[in-house]
C-alpha cells in the first residue's frame, strides 16, 4: 500500500517560502490541534489473514492523502479500520488508535 499526502495551506501561498518554515508552521499546527487520524503499531487480522501489519500514519486536520496499491494490499481494511469496520489486535507493545483526538 503507498501513501501519498498533500497538505493543503489556508490563505495566500507564498513562493519564496522555505522548508524550514514550512516546517516550523506545521509544527505548530500540531500543537494546537490532536491529529485528526493517528494509527501506531496497528495489526488487523480476519479470520486466519492478516489484514493490516504493524501500519503506523498520522493524518492532520487539512491534510489529504490518496491510498494507491495493488489487489490485496489492505486499502479496504484500512478504511474498514477507520470506519471501526475491525479492529486492531489487542497487543502489549505500545499500540495507538485514536480518531479525532
Amino acid at each position: 500500500m503507498y501513501w501519498t499526502r498533500q497538505t493543503m495551506e489556508r490563505g495566500k501561498k507564498h513562493a519564496s517560502m522555505d522548508n524550514r518554515t514550512m516546517n516550523e508552521k506545521r509544527s505548530l499546527h500540531r500543537k494546537r490541534s490532536p491529529p485528526l487520524l493517528e494509527f501506531k503499531n496497528i495489526t488487523v487480522i480476519k479470520g486466519d489473514t492478516t489484514v493490516l501489519d504493524n501500519l503506523s500514519i498520522t493524518i492532520d486536520e487539512g491534510e489529504h492523502i490518496a491510498i494507491m496499491g495493488p489487489n490485496g494490499a489492505g486499502k479496504s481494511s484500512f478504511i474498514k479500520t477507520i470506519t471501526r469496520e475491525y479492529y486492531p489486535l489487542v497487543q502489549d507493545t505500545g499500540v495507538t488508535f485514536r480518531i479525532r483526538g
